[in-house]
């Protein structure tokens, strides 16, 4: 009839804890090359915009406006 008998480990393999270690690490690559890939898309906007310029010079102006001593001009 081509009946097999196989064994519970056979029908159901269970991973060792080497390969759920090994597929544990390789989700957490995948995750951090995600985020740094989004993380360099992010520089890249800033830098392309020159952001960093600008906030720059506005915190420096905001401390010029909280100098009290600071001259008014018209």
């Amino acid at each position: 009839m081509g009946f097999s008998f196989q064994s519970a480990e056979e029908r159901n393999p269970t991973p060792s804890h080497e390969q759920l270690q090994s597929e544990k690490l390789t989700q957490k690559e995948m995750i951090c090359a995600d985020i740094q890939a989004q993380l360099d898309e992010i520089n890249e906007f800033i830098d392309e915009n020159r952001l960093l310029q600008k906030f720059y010079a506005w915190k420096a102006l905001r401390e010029q406006m909280k100098d009290k001593g600071a001259e008014v001009i018209e």
